[in-house]
């Protein structure tokens, strides 16, 4: 593992140590353990230093998406840079196809973590997401022996998760994801993602933990105020304060940015958002 893959083993270990913590839990993943390995722990040790604040945000951004997952309406997930994401184990699927899109020696490593059966039809697509991996996805499945429509369709409605994405991508690389997945998504599909402003990036109390990811090979390089100029024409979106999230959750120790600062005031005040929307 490398850079972001090494993100993926930490971030593992937040959602093990969180599945361990007892009744209040907000996710309960069995997997996550194995999956973050020896590694992933060390991570998660080294990195409890580089924030003056121990936030639950993994939890908090891992139960917001498992509860639009529960609640689409869509027979196709695809998850971009999937990582030690295990929902296709660990949620009840059954009646889903999940196409799990990332580099060869991810999934391989995932492979060899997790003995258990997936809970749903899980399509590897290995490819690398700077490369053409909707033509990946478009194939991906459809050489398991069964007929043509095995593989992702294009016509039907698809739930795209983008998950602890987009910090790493540049911005063109993130405008050129979001228009590569609209061009392929059917009316009445979903975009589910998670994004920062710039002022997380830039702010003091930040640059520990923007020299430790820095360190890993996975430095954090995009935050936008507005999301809503993420999310591509003709899809209706809702923006969530994490903030807002965390506290619904009972588990966030700030108070929630009121909506009427102005924008300038705002945008100077780290933050996070998570972003639903649909294709109209």
């Amino acid at each position: 593992m490398d850079g972001v893959g090494l993100t993926s083993l930490w971030v593992a270990a937040m959602r093990a140590v969180e599945s361990e913590r007892g009744q209040d839990a907000l996710v309960r993943d069995p997997f996550a353990r194995a999956l973050a390995g020896d590694e992933g722990f060390d991570i998660l040790e080294r990195g409890k230093g580089t924030t003056a604040f121990d936030l639950p945000v993994i939890p908090i951004r891992t139960k917001w998406i498992d509860e639009r997952v529960a609640a689409t309406k869509a027979d196709q997930i695809v998850i971009l840079a999937a990582g030690m994401d295990a929902r296709a184990f660990r949620l009840d699927l059954h009646d889903k196809k999940v196409f799990e899109v990332d580099r060869d020696f991810v999934l391989a490593y995932k492979r060899e973590r997790i003995a258990a059966p997936a809970r749903c039809d899980r399509v590897e697509v290995p490819v690398d997401l700077r490369d053409d991996w909707p033509s990946a996805l478009a194939t991906a499945g459809r050489g398991r022996g069964a007929t043509e429509s095995a593989g992702f369709d294009a016509s039907r409605e698809t739930m795209w998760l983008v998950e602890g994405l987009l910090v790493y991508l540049e911005a063109a690389h993130v405008r050129s994801l979001l228009e590569r997945i609209d061009a392929i998504s059917a009316k009445g599909s979903e975009l589910v993602f998670e994004t920062n402003n710039r002022a997380l990036l830039t702010s003091p109390i930040m640059q520990a933990r923007m020299a430790f990811v820095r360190d890993l090979g996975a430095p954090w390089v995009f935050g936008v105020d507005d999301p809503t100029t993420l999310v591509p024409k003709g899809w209706d979106s809702t923006v969530t304060d994490f903030a807002k999230v965390g506290t619904d959750y009972g588990r966030w120790p700030f108070p929630v940015a009121p909506n009427d600062l102005s924008p300038a005031v705002l945008a100077t005040i780290p933050r996070t958002f998570l972003v639903h929307a649909t294709k109209l």
